[in-house]
């Protein structure tokens, strides 16, 4: 009876922890050359347990960051059993590579003896030619010039598995060199990855285990504009409110939390209808005109300067609220600085505050402090 194929896999930051590293970093997408280490690293990962002696394992696949040419070792060691004798006194597998004291090319020298398979530029590597219990792996990676490479999504599948077994015996039985269950394995790796992606389609459409790259594709469906100037976090935050989100677009209230999620700070908005009471008074109507706009279809957004600190975030955020606004609507956006201007944008205890008097002394401590009075009536004066 055919068994069913079961697998390891490392596609989250805990998964490449434990057994040992050099010259590489770990982190969410796998683990990477280290920025400061030199142009080759060595990560081996942590065993792994079939459960069952003399296992026949069947094929390891993983990916490669950034580039998918980058040069890689790849060696595979097994045993049956986690101890083993060296210069007479008994030795674990799991203690030696958690050793602290032995660097990665002593351990790999240690190891030698358990090596089954060793392989260099491949991504997609049969093991039906390994055996034993537990089996773990060393990745070798070089750097070419500046460029940051690793790996990341490893897979592991056991027990072995082949489409030879389908075949009448007579094939089996003549293939010594094992040339058609090479050939056959082609086809069966197609078949295994297709049926692999049809497994994790509902994984593509979960906005906290799709991948980076499908984001932008969950954001068209939900009719999000320029999803590609958010940042990863980003969109992901915004994708999982967008229901909640887009019952709310064009209201105070919904565009409001569309600004808090791309910015990460509060901003404040102020419509026509709350200036009707002050346009009234004198004197107030030309201050405010200049303010707030002179129509009743002007919008006003003010945000503090920390939440959008350069041009680039002032014109993209501009952008984004012009998607979630009503279409008849016309937007202000204000930047505020954190200085006290009369006559301009200044807002007590949102980028003004009032501190005890002090007197100017010219003692070499203190500072004038930047003020700016405008005269309304002759603003060049």
């Amino acid at each position: 009876m055919k068994r069913k194929l079961k697998y390891f896999i490392f596609n989250k930051e805990e998964d490449f922890s434990g057994g040992c590293i050099q010259g590489m970093s770990r982190d969410r997408d796998g683990i990477r050359l280290a920025d400061d280490g030199g142009d080759r690293g060595v990560w081996v990962t942590r065993i792994l347990d079939s459960r069952e002696k003399d296992m026949e394992w069947h094929r390891l696949v993983f990916e490669t960051v950034r580039r998918p040419d980058a040069p890689c070792t790849v060696t595979v060691y097994t045993a049956d059993s986690l101890e083993f004798q060296r210069d007479g006194r008994p030795v674990s597998l799991p203690g030696l590579l958690k050793d602290e004291t032995l660097d990665a090319e002593e351990k790999l020298r240690i190891m030698e003896p358990f090596v089954k398979k060793r392989v260099s530029g491949q991504r997609d590597i049969l093991l039906h030619d390994v055996t034993g219990r537990y089996l773990w792996i060393a990745f070798e990676l070089y750097r070419r010039g500046s460029e940051t490479v690793g790996l990341s999504d490893l897979c592991v599948y056991f027990p072995r598995q082949s489409w030879i077994s389908y075949l009448p015996e007579v094939y089996q039985a003549n293939d010594k060199n094992q040339f058609l269950e090479r050939y056959l394995a082609v086809f069966q790796t197609l078949y295994e990855d297709l049926n692999l992606a049809i497994r994790r389609t509902p994984l593509l459409l979960d906005v906290d285990t799709t991948g980076s790259e499908f984001l932008p594709w969950l954001a068209g469906w939900l009719d999000i504009a320029e999803s590609y100037m958010w940042s990863e976090e980003q969109l992901r935050g915004l994708l999982r409110r967008a229901v909640e989100l887009y019952r709310k677009r064009g209201t105070r209230e919904g565009m409001l939390d569309f600004i808090r999620l791309y910015t990460g700070g509060d901003a404040y908005m102020v419509e026509y209808h709350q200036l009707d009471a002050f346009m009234k008074q004198s004197g107030q109507k030309v201050i405010l005109t200049r303010l707030y706009g002179g129509n009743p279809y002007v919008l006003s957004f003010i945000l503090k300067k920390q939440d959008v600190p350069t041009q680039k975030e002032y014109r993209a955020l501009i952008r984004v609220i012009q998607e979630i606004m009503p279409a008849q609507m016309e937007l202000n956006l204000v930047i505020l600085e954190p200085y006290l201007f009369l006559g301009d944008h200044t807002y007590l205890g949102v980028n003004t505050s009032l501190s005890e008097y002090r007197g100017l002394a010219l003692d070499g401590q203190s500072m004038m402090p930047f003020s700016v009075i405008q005269n309304e009536t002759n603003p060049s004066r």
